[in-house]
């Protein structure tokens, strides 16, 4: 299986959300994240993809107002539908930490993934 690795930006930009976005409609598998040598690793797996334009990896130190810290490429159908995210964690102060992914679809639909909680 081959995987798709993107390693997008890790600077916390803030984006809108589109007012349309529901919890994920079964698109989406279950979001894994971990920490390992101080690095950010999330995971996912897409049942149904086309028509994703990208996927948004977003942050959160309270679990209600999230940041988007990176991007990864929609679809492409010769690819496999495992999904992967890396950043380096820096001046990440000790506690808990939120993430979730965002499906953005062609049209504009978004769809949120659960939350995963990590502690730094």
């Amino acid at each position: 299986m081959k995987m798709k690795h993107i390693l997008l930006s890790s600077l916390c930009l803030i984006f809108g959300i589109c007012s349309s976005m529901a919890q994920n409609p079964g698109k989406m598998k279950t979001v894994n994240a971990r920490v390992s040598d101080n690095h950010l690793l999330i995971d996912w797996m897409a049942t149904d993809k086309p028509g994703t334009a990208h996927w948004e990896v977003q942050a959160s130190t309270d679990a209600k107002e999230f940041t988007t810290i990176g991007y990864v490429m929609g679809e492409d159908p010769n690819q496999t539908t495992h999904f992967k995210f890396k950043n380096k964690l820096t001046h990440i102060k000790p506690g808990y930490l939120y993430y979730r992914v965002l499906q953005v679809e062609n049209d504009q639909q978004v769809f949120a993934s659960n939350m995963v909680k990590l502690s730094k």
